[in-house]
């Protein structure tokens, strides 16, 4: 009968065990998963700069087009007279103007819609870091609890001097503590197995 009570702890330490290498690999996993999302946060944010850099560069080229379009329309203004090929150049700078326009508008739209996927990227990050803490307390735990079940393996293998096959031990219970004798323990298991 007390045979019996170390192969069922050594069963529970053995699947303790493939529980903890189980949210090894899990955390291990959910690292990668931090660091991918991190990396891709990063990439974010240098496509976001980049963008930024382009709209203000459309907005400086738009400024120096607005500013040589009116120029040329003082220019024209002065004239009695306007050339064909002074309407035909107003009306190209015109159409360009408009082109930038509709280009700074969609770098603009461009930025928001980068820095919107960067914030969703960031807060699913934080979401994984807070899954690893969890999974990482989870396993301390599990750690803790298989260290006080060892040493209380360790402690009823321990062969004593004045061992004796009534000999008691005591159980601690969250809701009671109880003393019982080897004898009442190994009838307990019984019960737990079948």
């Amino acid at each position: 009968m007390l045979a019996k009570k170390p192969v069922e702890d050594t069963g529970k330490t053995s699947r303790s065990t493939t529980d903890v290498e189980n949210l090894t690999a899990l955390l291990d996993s959910e690292r990668k998963r931090a660091d991918e999302y991190e990396k891709k946060y990063a990439e974010a944010l240098e496509s976001n700069n980049i963008m930024r850099r382009k709209l203000e560069e459309s907005e400086t080229r738009e400024r120096e087009w607005s500013m040589e379009a009116s120029d040329e329309a003082l220019n024209i203004g002065k004239k009695t007279t306007a050339t064909m090929e002074d309407t035909k150049k107003i009306e190209s700078l015109t159409a360009e103007l408009e082109k930038s326009k509709a280009l700074v508008e969609s770098e603009r739209q461009k930025a928001a819609q980068a820095l919107k996927s960067s914030e969703v990227r960031r807060q699913k990050l934080e979401e994984t870091e807070r899954t690893v803490l969890q999974l990482q307390d989870v396993v301390n735990r599990m750690m803790y609890s298989m260290s006080g079940q060892f040493s209380e393996l360790k402690s009823m293998l321990r062969p004593s001097s004045s061992s004796s096959v009534t000999s008691g031990c005591v159980i601690k219970d969250s809701y009671r503590d109880t003393t019982f004798t080897s004898s009442d323990m190994t009838s307990n298991d019984s019960y737990d197995s079948s």
